[in-house]
């Protein structure tokens, strides 16, 4: 997210919080996101909509580009690492690092207007000894949860890395 933290070399552990998020869902980055994926439902860009305009369930990898106002953002906690450098921790003797898998699991929809307030934690560092002359790996999944205003989970969203030495 925005937030400037001081970078880290030590690895990852689970239960490392990821610096707290208040994200603003907005019209004009749901609708470009909505076209560039493809997605050609009038739910993302009509306001026709009774319940309001709809995010695509895949917008919320992409939000923390846009709706992220530096004066709405809370003071991290003590230990909180951003994603880049946990990331980056996890290749500081080398390799490299892919993305594996992201999945999203929706309790509620979001919608256009929503303000939602984000955190995250390690989940879980499995490191994999290599065999046979294969590569060690390490694995961690990052949990990052979407909140309502008034606390209520709107989505769960787990992304696992996966690095290679």
């Amino acid at each position: 997210m925005t937030t400037t933290l001081p970078v880290q070399s030590a690895p990852p552990v689970p239960g490392t919080p990821l610096p707290p998020a208040v994200l603003v869902m907005e019209r004009g980055p749901v609708a470009r996101f909505a076209e560039a994926v493809r997605d050609s439902s009038s739910t993302h860009v009509s306001p026709a909509d009774a319940e309001g305009i709809a995010v695509p369930p895949t917008f919320l990898f992409a939000a923390s580009h846009w709706g992220l106002f530096p004066e709405l953002q809370p003071t991290p906690p003590d230990g909180a690492r951003t994603l880049l450098d946990l990331v980056t921790s996890l290749r500081a003797d080398g390799g490299m690092v892919l993305h594996g898998e992201q999945e999203f699991t929706y309790e509620a929809p979001i919608r256009v207007g929503d303000v939602l307030h984000v955190t995250g934690v390690v989940e879980n560092v499995v490191h994999k000894p290599g065999k046979d002359g294969r590569a060690d790996l390490t694995v961690m999944t990052v949990r990052t949860e979407y909140r309502s205003e008034d606390g209520y989970l709107l989505v769960t969203a787990r992304a696992t890395f996966v690095h290679r030495r």
